[in-house]
């Protein structure tokens, strides 16, 4: 789910089948619950991408586990420095929003809804 929803943050800002992934960088993010570390996820992708110029093309989440204040995940993201501004679809997304955020697991699997404030 972790990987899907950057995937489609991603598909949002650009078409994630041109970025170069010369790159990669470890990211671990921390929440007390998981729906506030698919939010810190989220953001923190938009970190990389709005301030340090970076775009990400592939994604693999390599661990989830507990911590005394909640859950952490740890992820390995591969993109490129792009050195400019990433808004190829004309689409800024600012954050990734609590509002109306559902986490919910059906027999497929665990289903997201995410709004991002543009």
């Amino acid at each position: 789910m972790f990987e899907n929803a950057a995937y489609g943050m991603l598909s949002l800002l650009t078409d994630a089948g041109s970025v170069k992934e010369d790159t990669t960088l470890d990211v671990r993010i921390e929440g007390a619950d998981n729906e506030s570390m698919l939010v810190n996820w989220l953001n923190e992708l938009l970190y990389y991408v709005n301030s340090e110029q970076y775009l990400f093309g592939g994604v693999r989440v390599s661990g989830f586990g507990g911590t005394e204040n909640g859950c952490f995940c740890r992820a390995e993201i591969k993109g490129s420095r792009t050195g400019q501004s990433v808004q190829p679809r004309d689409l800024e997304i600012k954050s990734a929003t609590y509002h109306e955020l559902k986490i919910e697991k059906d027999p497929s699997g665990y289903r997201a809804s995410v709004i991002f404030d543009v």
